[in-house]
């Protein structure tokens, strides 16, 4: 499952919260689509939006119009992308291999218990002799 990354500042812009209902919602799934792209975070042609949510390519048009016009959507080398995307949908670290080498560098530093007894040495062998003599 592809997930993206949305933060709790979006309550307090103001871009965001004069969206009507309607168009708030459109501009989420529009964030949908855009993190389906290829390359992430570029929106698909009008025709392919249109398809995803149920509207006319006419619509599409206004609706990507109206967020342009409010700041939400920018054109970049011809593209349209939600505004500030690369900055919020940073790649993540692989969380997994850096918790791997970590652990890979930590096993060396372990003790390992003994589960036998060790051999008597022979010093221990002539002491207990000559004390029984």
């Amino acid at each position: 499952m592809k997930w993206f990354r949305v933060y709790s500042e979006v309550l307090h812009d103001p871009g965001v919260r004069r969206l009507p209902s309607g168009l708030f919602k459109d501009w989420v799934l529009l964030l949908c689509i855009a993190n389906e792209g290829k390359p992430r975070g570029v929106l698909p042609p009008v025709a392919d939006i249109a398809y995803h949510l149920n509207r006319s390519p006419a619509r599409v048009e206004s609706l990507l119009t109206d967020l342009q016009g409010r700041g939400l959507i920018d054109e970049v080398d011809g593209s349209l992308v939600p505004h500030n995307w690369d900055k919020r949908q940073f790649e993540s670290d692989d969380v997994a291999a850096r918790v791997r080498k970590h652990r890979n560098g930590v096993t060396g530093n372990v003790t390992k218990p003994l589960h036998e007894t060790p051999p008597e040495t022979e010093a221990e062998t002539e002491a207990e002799t000559e004390v029984g003599a």
